[in-house]
């Protein structure tokens, strides 16, 4: 191996492990957010650090698929968006509540900075679905599928067979996950909407990057 490609194979493993690295240190501050927790009394405070425990987690994942990744520029999205999944469905206890959830489609490569927005999103809207609609016991199933679609685009999509939304529905003021979809769908040239039927369902179509 020459110089050059001695060079190259250097910054790939320095790459490589920094992206370890940041995984690590997220890992260690979702540690210490669950110490946290566990001195909290207070159901709402809990919550909270439960949220943003999941969102850490959402992030970390990408520097995780990355770091195992023999790419090191593209995160594959079917792997990513399921270990997102899997990571609400645990901290929502979903096996103890009777939700299932199903994953269509959502094969391909993306880079980073759209795994991470589409792991945010994913991770807001799934919870959401399983904190309101699917709330009190009664269970059911959320449907999830992330889509490549024309001009550089990509489209989310988590419907649920929980409560309907109101005719009229207008996010709460207060639905901090809802606001954050809202935010980097608009920051990445793209839009959040709903409907109510078939199925409650949230969409976001954003840019790729």
């Amino acid at each position: 191996m020459n110089a050059l490609g001695r060079a190259q194979a250097d910054a790939v493993e320095l790459l490589r492990e920094v992206h370890h690295r940041v995984k690590n240190s997220l890992q260690v501050m979702q540690s210490l957010l669950a110490l946290e927790a566990s001195r909290l009394s207070h159901p709402d405070a809990r919550r909270v650090v439960g949220v943003i425990q999941d969102r850490l987690r959402a992030v970390a994942l990408v520097h995780d698929q990355l770091h195992r990744s023999s790419n090191l520029r593209y995160v594959d999205l079917r792997g990513y968006v399921v270990a997102v999944i899997d990571g609400v469905r645990r901290s929502h206890d979903f096996d103890g509540r009777r939700i299932h959830v199903r994953v269509r489609g959502s094969q391909g490569l993306v880079g980073m900075n759209d795994a991470l927005r589409v792991g945010l999103m994913l991770n807001e809207l799934v919870s959401n679905a399983a904190m309101h609609a699917l709330s009190g016991g009664r269970g059911g199933e959320i449907l999830v599928s992330v889509s490549f679609c024309p001009r550089r685009r990509l489209r989310i999509k988590v419907s649920n067979t929980g409560v309907p939304l109101p005719a009229r529905f207008s996010p709460p003021v207060d639905r901090l996950g809802l606001a954050i979809v809202g935010n980097i769908a608009r920051h990445s040239g793209g839009r959040l909407w709903w409907s109510r039927r078939p199925l409650t369902s949230f969409y976001v179509e954003l840019k790729r990057s």
